[in-house]
């Protein structure tokens, strides 16, 4: 059996009290597209099996965008 070293994990909450994401998306900072896309009303908690530095995107009802750029996890 292989295991894969745990390095934690990470869970997206929107805090922001006022605002609908019509989309929530991660993705390596390496990458050159995102990962999952997370809707209205899902949750995520996701493993990290390394410590990495990852990209974060919400997307607003309006289609505004706010990004988070290189967080390592």
């Amino acid at each position: 059996m292989c295991s894969v070293p745990f390095a934690g994990m990470l869970m997206l909450n929107n805090n922001t009290g006022s605002y609908n994401f019509t989309g929530v998306y991660y993705a390596l900072t390496s990458s050159d597209s995102w990962g999952v896309v997370l809707e209205p009303g899902d949750r995520m908690t996701f493993t990290v099996p390394s410590i990495a530095s990852y990209d974060f995107r919400c997307v607003d009802v309006d289609d505004d965008t706010y990004s988070l750029w290189g967080i390592w996890v």
